[in-house]
């Protein structure tokens, strides 16, 4: 429910049960509620000197099911709560080209799988600057968060059930190989920082050329909380960890882009990345991954209806299996059809070759996609969600419908 009717609040509210992939979760409840006020459309003084401001709260309580959780080796049965409290306190102050964003969130003692059962309060904080400004922009952002984990059901673990959001603050890249070691954010806790700058480099200039120029360039670290070496017991009240304390590198992305029209049909987008991976941190198992990457692509516009698209990728390393690259053509024809055919090559320690060739067909809310070949184990990201995809060889069909 939503509720607007006084100008500058909104009110919403929910409530009901959550669906777990094809089955309802009869076993909680989840209710919440929102406000949020726009000060500055009240204060006609301070929006009126070029200052805006808003204010907003949340309240999540989720209401689960008692669980028979026992400690190992001892007689013991876990008292878990039956419901958990979730607050969050946020706040946006903006002044011209200039933001101001912060946010606190509290968790309430939830002891889950994910934390080993422990009562420990979670909480998380985000703070978030940014100046845009005819054709260039500054974006800095840091985020702490501990024991933030908040799921339908807390015995299940892995991509599902949860209640919360919690995406990775890092860039979510669309090229195949700068998403060869994706980063998830740590469940358990972690210190975040991200970076980005963009300037647009108009026509005319010397830069710019003849048709502009975008460059873009982000870094994004992720840190650890600093933990003791001996996890806590079940049943105990967790570790507590100094605010501004971090403990070791998990993950590092340092990339820069140039986007170039060189011709009014021809655009080329070049693209290098230094990354840092901890596979054992991140994934449970591995050596740390130290990694340079580099991309070409080039669109071509041979009519309205017609586009080529190729794209060319590096990746050198010491580290796991070694040197990829990658090389794909796709030819778009406008608005039903699109053929592509790619390869990516482990040069470094397999060499083998992982060929895909398909063709993708749509018409109104129906589209199907038929590919051949072969593909590589590992983690499959879109929109920011990851999965495992094992290794396969053979024909795919798909069909997706959208209502």
């Amino acid at each position: 429910m939503r509720w607007t009717s006084v100008e500058g609040l909104t009110l919403k509210a929910l409530g009901g049960v959550q669906r777990r992939y094809w089955h309802w979760d009869t076993g909680s409840w989840i209710t919440g509620a929102d406000v949020e006020g726009d000060i500055s459309r009240w204060w006609s003084r301070l929006r009126e000197s070029g200052w805006g401001w808003k204010l907003g709260a949340g309240w999540i309580l989720h209401r689960e099911d008692d669980h028979d959780i026992m400690v190992p080796g001892k007689d013991l049965r876990l008292n878990l709560p039956r419901t958990v409290n979730a607050l969050d306190a946020r706040t946006r102050l903006s002044y011209k080209s200039f933001a101001l964003y912060g946010e606190f969130a509290w968790k309430g003692q939830d002891p889950s799988f994910d934390n080993g059962y422990t009562y420990k309060h979670g909480n998380a904080a985000m703070l978030s600057l940014s100046w845009m400004k005819s054709g260039k922009s500054l974006m800095i952002q840091a985020r702490r968060a501990d024991n933030m984990v908040f799921r339908q059901d807390r015995t299940i673990s892995g991509n599902s059930g949860f209640i919360n959001n919690l995406a990775p603050f890092t860039t979510q890249h669309s090229y195949t190989l700068p998403s060869f070691y994706p980063y998830a954010t740590q469940l358990a806790g972690e210190w975040a920082y991200q970076a980005e700058a963009a300037i647009n480099f108009k026509r005319g200039t010397a830069m710019g050329g003849r048709y502009g120029t975008r460059f873009r360039l982000n870094a994004s670290l992720s840190y650890s909380l600093p933990r003791p070496d001996k996890s806590m017991p079940m049943g105990s009240d967790g570790v507590t960890c100094p605010f501004f304390e971090a403990g070791k590198l998990l993950y590092r992305d340092v990339n820069v882009m140039m986007e170039k029209r060189l011709t009014k049909p021809f655009t080329l987008t070049l693209m290098y990345m230094n990354q840092f991976f901890d596979k054992a941190a991140i994934q449970g198992e591995g050596d740390k991954v130290n990694a340079n990457i580099f991309v070409a692509e080039g669109r071509w516009t041979i009519t309205p209806r017609t586009i080529l698209r190729g794209e060319l990728q590096y990746l050198t390393t010491n580290d796991d299996e070694g040197d990829w690259l990658y090389a794909m053509a796709e030819l778009t024809l406008t608005p039903h059809w699109s053929f592509a055919v790619s390869d990516l090559w482990n040069c470094g320690e397999t060499k083998i070759h992982y060929y895909q060739a398909g063709v993708t067909g749509s018409y109104g809310a129906n589209r199907f996609n038929v590919s051949y070949g072969r593909t590589r184990a590992g983690y499959n990201c879109s929109g920011g969600v990851c999965r495992w995809v094992p290794a396969t060889r053979g024909l795919t069909l798909s069909y997706n419908y959208s209502f």
